[in-house]
């Protein structure tokens, strides 16, 4: 799934038993993005293993995903997405 530029994308979501978000995932396509995740508790971590490719916007995007949910890791990134990564200059994003 490429991820681009109208910045929105599928959350799943894992809750522990308390209800607390612990885990969101991005798949699929076309739902609500950044304004789900504000609503949701901050995730522990941020799966983009669905995700096979991101333009400059999807980048923006997650980063501003990431800001939202504050501690959040970033976790699944396959080779391909850290070397797009490094091409826009978000090594750092992807930890």
């Amino acid at each position: 799934m490429r991820w681009s530029s109208n910045c929105r994308a599928k959350i799943s979501s894992a809750m522990k038993l308390d209800g607390t978000l612990t885990q969101a995932t991005i798949g699929g396509r076309f739902a609500m993005l950044a304004a789900e995740a504000s609503k949701m508790a901050a995730p522990k971590e941020i799966d983009v293993s669905a995700l096979s490719d991101f333009d400059s916007a999807g980048f923006a995007c997650l980063t501003a995903l990431k800001q939202i949910a504050g501690d959040a890791r970033i976790v699944g990134a396959s080779p391909r997405l850290r070397a797009l990564a490094s091409t826009y200059g978000a090594t750092s994003l992807l930890g």
